[in-house]
């Protein structure tokens, strides 16, 4: 069984997936960290290098060298991790992850210089998202009236209202403080498309949301140049993983397979029903 270090979306931690890895569980052994950024020892700062750090911190742990896996967030950081040269990975998979070309790369950098991000990015929405809740079923009743999650599996909504949030003792709030959550956005990398002009120390694939605003916001093209025959377009918005995590699934399983990094792909992938904890 292939082993995948899987990042996950920035304010989503790993446990909200667990369907999706459910899904995976036959063909692949996932380990993730579950909230990237959280770690005092691995700070948020520009372009994410301490972050990239706790990835490969992780990485050093396999017994075998992993498959990258990462959705947005945590395609960014794979894609860094797998370039850097300090950490022996097999492949790397970015979840509508794009790489921006070299012209939006300059424009975010003067944007981030000019603090203008709250504008132009996440950051001002994120900033101000409520936080705090009186229970899970009153977080989970506001969750449900927001457009963010009105395509989400049911059970993906289960595993985010798990995951997601924490017991403060007055009720919850959320597992990801929303300070780091907005300083991941206002810190995203302006430098990746440099990466991407560089020969690929490992196979890169991509699996792209159809109707994904992130993508349309990016363009696709410089991800699909850089990926080349393994950039593959998913039914789906930005969080295809939680919004069709069986099919999203087979589509990962699929595409590793065309990658040559899987023996096979199985074609059993009904899940397990093993829910895991992930660290």
């Amino acid at each position: 069984m292939a082993l995948v270090q899987f990042s996950h979306a920035n304010g989503f931690p790993a446990g909200s997936y667990r369907t999706f890895f459910d899904y995976l569980a036959p063909t692949l052994e996932v380990q993730a960290i579950e909230r990237i950024g959280m770690d005092p020892k691995f700070p948020v700062t520009d372009c994410w290098p301490h972050l990239v750090a706790q990835l490969e911190a992780e990485i050093e742990k396999a017994q075998e060298p992993p498959i990258l896996v990462g959705h947005s967030l945590g395609g960014m950081l794979s894609m860094q991790a797998a370039y850097s040269g300090r950490v022996r990975v097999r492949a790397v998979v970015m979840i509508d992850a794009p790489v921006i070309p070299a012209w939006r790369a300059r424009l975010l950098h003067l944007v981030k210089l000019l603090r203008l991000d709250a504008r132009y990015s996440p950051a001002g929405q994120t900033a101000t998202r409520r936080e705090r809740w009186a229970s899970r079923a009153e977080a989970r009743t506001h969750f449900q009236s927001r457009r963010l999650f009105d395509e989400f599996d049911p059970r993906a909504l289960n595993d985010y209202v798990d995951a997601g949030l924490i017991e403060d003792g007055t009720g919850v709030r959320l597992a990801i403080d929303r300070a780091i959550e907005t300083r991941i956005y206002r810190t995203i990398p302006h430098h990746l498309y440099r990466l991407a002009r560089r020969d690929k120390p490992v196979p890169f694939g991509f699996l792209a949301g159809t109707r994904s605003r992130e993508l349309v916001q990016a363009g696709p093209m410089c991800s699909r140049h850089f990926v080349g025959a393994h950039f593959r377009w998913f039914e789906g918005g930005h969080l295809l993983p939680m919004q069709r995590p069986e099919e999203a699934a087979r589509a990962l399983i699929a595409l590793l397979a065309d990658m040559g990094v899987l023996e096979r792909a199985k074609e059993d992938l009904r899940g397990s029903g093993e829910r895991r904890n992930f660290a």
